[in-house]
């Protein structure tokens, strides 16, 4: 198998730089792709509206991590709640279903950390090229080409509660 072209020195971004995306209501920012990590993680930069939704999911490929910058998150992953403020830290294995909801009371910006990388190229399918660096005007969620693009990405978006 041929191996991608990686990076092999040391880089960095400032705040604005990094490809940017238009992702549903929010603006993501690859900070860090397969092809700058030796496919080893991935590191975006999501700024999301307040009450923000995403529902609950399960990756089977990747683990995935949250550092909260600013604002308040409410997470579920597994059967444990926990609200993530500035400063705060949240992790969800593989295989562990999760989500979250922006606070309502303002924006969130946060990091998001997953590893083996992979999950940046659906944020890029998905999504949009981002017109400017701010969140897009809210639309509708595609939602039989998200369940389409999940089981190619090799994650699953779980019904609602009541939905079964």
């Amino acid at each position: 198998m041929e191996k991608t072209k990686v990076a092999k020195t040391p880089f960095a971004l400032s705040k604005d730089e990094g490809k940017a995306i238009w992702f549903v209501d929010g603006l993501i920012t690859v900070k860090a792709s397969g092809e700058d990590t030796d496919n080893r993680w991935t590191v975006l930069e999501y700024l999301l509206p307040p009450g923000q939704l995403t529902p609950p999911h399960v990756h089977h490929a990747e683990d995935e991590a949250w550092y909260i910058l600013e604002g308040a998150v409410h997470f579920r992953c597994g059967d444990r709640a926990f609200k993530a403020i500035t400063g705060s830290f949240v992790f969800a294995p593989k295989d562990v279903v999760h989500g979250f909801q922006v606070d309502g009371s303002g924006a969130a910006r946060m990091l998001v950390f997953a590893s083996p990388t992979g999950f940046e190229k659906f944020v890029e399918e998905f999504g949009e090229p981002a017109k400017e660096r701010a969140l897009p005007e809210p639309r509708p969620l595609d939602i039989p080409r998200l369940l389409s693009l999940a089981e190619k990405y090799h994650f699953e978006v779980m019904p609602p509660p009541g939905d079964h």
